[in-house]
């Protein structure tokens, strides 16, 4: 079975992880991505891992970069040269349906593998209405995908009303769990690279951008009400974003400036380890007009490395957690002080929601677990 995969997030080793897999399992394989993307709030250069060694890949610069619906690959004749000679059986498109990049691949598998059979992703769980020219490509892409894949489940309702009649598959993404898993004190600094955590107060966690669609300012709330209910807690926020100024004055307006932490950024290999100092992770997400929580990787991170949840009830966030955490209505500050007061009271329901966070991890969450389903489809789709 030879497959060619092109996502643009493939810049960023950690995505990556899913092609080795495949590859592990039997899946010939060709990668396409683009040389630059800003990926996690950063611009990251496509560099070649260890475990890149296992599949074919290729890399091209791009127009419109960083603009998921418009971007597409100037440099045609190579990349038709190199997917005619890899000729494919599957083209698995990671892209939204009404991508302009969907559509040069959807284009290239008319013209010099007809037989090739196609699969696009979606991560839209909003119905959105796509003007033009991204209303057009849609339109293309959709009359020639024999399957489409959906990260968030509310995704389905929106591509049946927008006319897909084919296949639809669930299938989340994943994360290394080689990375994100619970630590021993071997795989501790002996120089703690967050002395201030050393402490017996109950430690909140937050990571991702400082945006007002990530509900932080009712997180800030929430600790506020947990103090003046005098319980010992501190938060720490990790990340940036153009909320961060007024977070900090809102910190210093509540008096909270002793307990509200900022970290601007920590790399993956730190995350486990500030993970491993959390009592609790919070993804307090507020859904708008134009966005609502697609999934919410961090939250797995901290179930796999053994950290309750508490995740807000847009989007994905339920389907996520399910069981293995609490969901509180989003926006509601009050709400979540209580989820977060009952953690810090009830340690059997801590102990509990860790190990349903694990077992859920190694189920659905992991690398491998993502490539067996994606296999199970491919085989389908061939039949």
């Amino acid at each position: 079975m030879k497959v060619l995969i092109t996502w643009h997030a493939a810049v960023e080793p950690a995505y990556r992880k899913l092609y080795t897999e495949l590859s592990l399992k039997g899946v010939k394989l060709l990668a396409v991505a683009p040389t630059y993307w800003t990926e996690g709030c950063r611009l990251q250069s496509f560099k070649e891992k260890a475990q890149d060694s296992c599949y074919e890949w290729t890399v091209f610069n791009t127009v419109f970069t960083d603009r998921i619906r418009a971007f597409v690959y100037p440099n045609v004749f190579s990349l038709c040269w190199r997917v005619s000679r890899f000729n494919p059986d599957i083209f698995h498109i990671i892209e939204e349906p009404f991508s302009l990049s969907a559509a040069q691949f959807a284009l290239i598998r008319d013209m010099f593998c007809p037989e090739a059979k196609i699969i696009l992703n979606s991560f839209e769980n909003l119905d959105i209405y796509q003007g033009f020219p991204f209303h057009y490509a849609q339109n293309f892409n959709l009359k020639r995908a024999d399957a489409l894949i959906i990260a968030p489940k509310e995704g389905r309702n929106i591509w049946e009303g927008r006319g897909f009649s084919r296949k639809i598959y669930h299938v989340p993404l994943g994360i290394d769990t080689k990375v994100f898993h619970p630590l021993d004190e071997s795989e501790l600094s002996p120089d703690n690279p967050f002395p201030m955590l050393n402490n017996d107060i109950f430690k909140v966690g937050y990571v991702g951008r400082l945006t007002a669609e990530k509900g932080v300012n009712i997180l800030v709330e929430a600790i506020h009400i947990l103090k003046n209910n005098r319980n010992r807690v501190v938060l720490f926020l990790v990340g940036s974003g153009n909320l961060k100024k007024e977070l900090e004055k809102k910190v210093c307006m509540l008096g909270l400036s002793q307990d509200v932490k900022f970290i601007s950024h920590l790399e993956q290999h730190e995350l486990p380890v500030f993970l491993h100092h959390m009592d609790a992770l919070v993804l307090p997400s507020i859904t708008t007009a134009w966005w609502k929580e697609q999934f919410g990787r961090v939250l797995v991170e901290a179930m796999a490395c053994k950290v309750p949840v508490v995740g807000s009830s847009s989007g994905e966030i339920p389907n996520v957690v399910g069981d293995a955490g609490f969901i509180f209505e989003e926006g509601n500050a009050k709400a979540l002080s209580e989820s977060l007061g009952t953690l810090m009271r009830d340690e059997t329901q801590r102990e509990q929601m860790v190990l349903k966070g694990l077992n859920r991890v190694k189920e659905m969450y992991t690398w491998s677990a993502v490539a067996e389903r994606l296999i199970e489809i491919y085989k389908e789709i061939l039949r």
